[in-house]
């Protein structure tokens, strides 16, 4: 049996998503003076101890939490380009847990892009993730709104370039 809360599938029983989430955040957040190789693995002991869930949606959300945890780790230690690009594509492909993950991931990588000098593909991801907001019937205007502007703020901050002092 699962329900939702805060749009995170919480499974009832014996899978605790919460104390799941709580876990990998916790590689994210005690991440300092880590190498890539160090947290990746923790990230993969992770992914083990959660392999032989039996309800599928619960094994779905671990893995696609799990892949974004090794994204963001990717991005914070400047991994090479094609490895990073590789793990957001697959993200992307794999799909998000949430929208604010879904549109978080989509700014973490246009900065990224930016930084390296591909501010266009930058923006092309940023546009992208605001066409398919805009398309989306399950979601409040309110919230629409609000990532939208989200989305902008980051477009206007990829298009006036590393120097802005609000991005």
């Amino acid at each position: 049996m699962s329900h939702s809360a805060a749009g995170l599938t919480i499974m009832s029983g014996s899978f605790d998503y919460d104390k799941f989430v709580s876990k990998s955040l916790t590689i994210i957040v005690h991440a300092r003076g880590k190498t890539f190789a160090e947290l990746a693995r923790e990230i993969e002991a992770l992914r083990k101890e959660h392999k032989g869930l039996r309800d599928k949606t619960a094994r779905k959300d671990v893995r696609r939490d799990l892949n974004r945890r090794l994204l963001i780790v990717a991005l914070d230690t400047s991994q090479p380009a094609t490895f990073i690009d590789r793990l957001y594509d697959q993200n992307v492909r794999q799909g998000f847990n949430d929208l604010h993950a879904e549109v978080s991931s989509a700014i973490e990588y246009a900065h990224y892009c930016n930084e390296r000098g591909k501010t266009t593909k930058g923006l092309r991801v940023l546009q992208k993730m605001k066409n398919a907001i805009s398309r989306r019937k399950r979601i409040s205007a309110a919230s629409g709104r609000k990532f939208l502007r989200v989305i902008e703020r980051s477009i206007l901050c990829l298009k006036g370039g590393p120097e802005r002092e609000d991005c």
